[in-house]
């Protein structure tokens, strides 16, 4: 009996020195309403109104304050269950209330949670990053230093984070190089986009760009290629053929997007239709919108693709309709004369 109790007392003991370590380390942190940041970091993963109230309470404290805490989230990952961990879960209901007030409530640690507050947390993040650059260019930092994770979800949000920044994410620009050049399968399509954006700094990545267009990865190939003539469009004679050649490869999505590099090039329809007829025809949906779209823009130049995309119609009755909308959209535009005088 006095060995269960002693055990008891002990475990107790444990559980208060663990909480008051929390409340030492929520107390370091902004608070709004007596909440810690990390309290409404975790709750944007939550349906709403909970997610709600975080983006305001985020709000309220201001880019200045949150934005290290954000980029932080975002590396979180997926934790066992420790002894401390399912105490402070268990015994989170029966703590005294100016306790829990300034704590955060146990979280979910399940990967699938975790990746969805992560992703919430990046929106946020590009979004203050586009509205609030200089206050939230404290984010920069944390986000670049997980570009390497070896997590890839952890990789993807943080460059999709700092897709929002523009040149102000430029601090990023090494970082990325580096992958390029040394573990290219980490590179994303968020990066590349942020890479893009950053202007002349990025520049400096250009002869690590042409020498990937070599690469068999034909997604990093298209990636690189994009990049490439958005940061300098003398280079164009490089990028041409490798685009080409992507756009009549097996990948749908890099032959739309070979399409639509071809087409901001050179505005040449007898280059890009014969592509964007192919897709229509082909069994995977998931880029019909972006083709159909293109369509719309070459207009009558794309002529040759009226039939394709009136079959398309007759085979896709039950297409959502903003798909089935410009789809007759573009038949109208394709099918367009000029008056004559």
């Amino acid at each position: 009996m006095k060995l269960r109790k002693r055990t008891l007392l002990i475990g107790f003991a444990l559980l208060l020195a663990a909480t008051l370590s929390v409340v030492f380390y929520s107390s370091l942190q902004p608070t709004w309403e007596g909440k810690p940041v990390g309290y409404w970091i975790t709750q944007l993963g939550e349906a709403a109104p909970q997610s709600g109230e975080a983006r305001l309470a985020l709000d309220k404290l201001g880019p200045d304050k949150t934005a290290p805490y954000l980029a932080k989230a975002i590396g979180q990952k997926p934790q066992r269950e420790n002894f401390w961990r399912k105490s402070y879960r268990r015994n989170y209901d029966k703590l005294p209330a100016f306790l829990k007030k300034r704590l955060q409530p146990p979280t979910v640690t399940r990967p699938s949670r975790i990746q969805y507050t992560r992703s919430r947390i990046a929106y946020y993040l590009q979004a203050l990053g586009r509205n609030q650059p200089a206050a939230a260019a404290a984010a920069v930092p944390g986000l670049a230093s997980l570009l390497d994770d070896s997590d890839s979800d952890v990789r993807f949000c943080a460059g999709l984070a700092l897709m929002g920044f523009g040149t102000n994410a430029t601090l990023a620009v090494p970082a990325i190089s580096k992958l390029l050049e040394t573990h290219p399968e980490k590179v994303n399509d968020p990066m590349m986009q942020m890479l893009g954006s950053c202007g002349p700094v990025a520049k400096a990545t250009i002869p690590t760009l042409i020498k990937c267009l070599e690469s068999t990865n034909v997604h990093l190939r298209m990636n690189c290629a994009k990049t490439l003539w958005q940061l300098d469009h003398s280079h164009s004679e490089v990028v041409r053929p490798v685009v080409r050649e992507l756009s009549s490869g097996q990948d749908t999505g890099v032959r739309i997007e070979a399409a639509s590099l071809l087409w901001a090039m050179d505005k040449d329809p007898a280059v890009v239709v014969p592509t964007l007829i192919s897709l229509l025809k082909d069994d995977d949906e998931a880029y019909d919108f972006r083709t159909i779209r293109l369509l719309q823009q070459i207009g009558p130049g794309a002529k040759e693709a009226i039939p394709t995309l009136s079959d398309w119609l007759q085979r896709n009755p039950g297409a959502e309709a903003f798909v089935t909308n410009a789809a007759y959209d573009a038949l109208k535009r394709m099918a367009y004369i000029p008056p004559t005088e």
